[in-house]
């Protein structure tokens, strides 16, 4: 079973409300064309919902199980994407203003 069919994403919440959005999203990962543009989608959405504004939330750190499963096919695009999020949720979880 993968990363994305063991998480309970209705348990899990992001930006915009619960979570039960994000396997389509990161599905579409799956056929993600390694030339195609960061910004564009699905990355785009779910960075939008997984790191809004500086903050995480509970779905951001069980994306990133999904998207660095996903990395190890060698496409270029989920090493970057994976290391953005993981960036962003290090830098807010480590954030003073939160202390």
């Amino acid at each position: 079973m993968s990363a994305l069919e063991e998480i309970h994403w209705r348990e899990l919440s992001h930006a915009y409300g619960f979570a039960s959005d994000l396997p389509a999203l990161l599905q579409q990962l799956y056929a993600f064309p390694s030339e195609a543009n960061s910004s564009s989608e699905p990355w785009h959405s779910l960075w939008s919902s997984l790191y809004h504004q500086g903050d995480i939330y509970s779905a951001s750190y069980a994306a990133v199980a999904v998207i660095d499963e996903l990395r190890h096919d060698g496409r270029r695009q989920f090493e970057t994407g994976a290391a953005m999020l993981g960036a962003g949720e290090r830098d807010a979880a480590t954030d003073p203003a939160e202390d």
